[in-house]
């Protein structure tokens, strides 16, 4: 089979193992015990202000982080075309274009 599986089949089709704490919980799972406490942390860093809390935060960012994943990002992006911005992206699809074509 030189190593290879069927077309449509997975090399891995239980997914990927859970990483499991001693108790058999996952990270998320003990991070999300502790949630409350992380953001009461969070709190009184803002109250409070001192910059001697911000491994607080941070550790508070990363609990929150593995409980819940971090917030998506989003990007915006405009594009104002000229003469010289239209010939320039039409020689690079052009030169893209050439480059998948040569023979690897």
């Amino acid at each position: 089979m030189n190593g290879r599986f069927k077309k449509g089949q997975s090399g891995n089709p239980g997914g990927r193992p859970k990483a499991l704490t001693p108790d058999g919980k996952t990270l998320s799972e003990l991070a999300r015990e502790h949630t409350a406490e992380a953001v009461q942390a969070l709190v009184g860093v803002l109250r409070d202000g001192e910059a001697s809390h911000a491994a607080i935060v941070s550790a508070a960012t990363a609990i929150l982080d593995r409980a819940y994943g971090r917030p998506q990002q989003s990007m915006s992006l405009e594009l104002k075309q000229d003469e010289g911005a239209a010939a320039a992206l039409e020689a690079a699809r052009k030169r893209a274009a050439e480059a998948v074509a040569l023979p690897h």
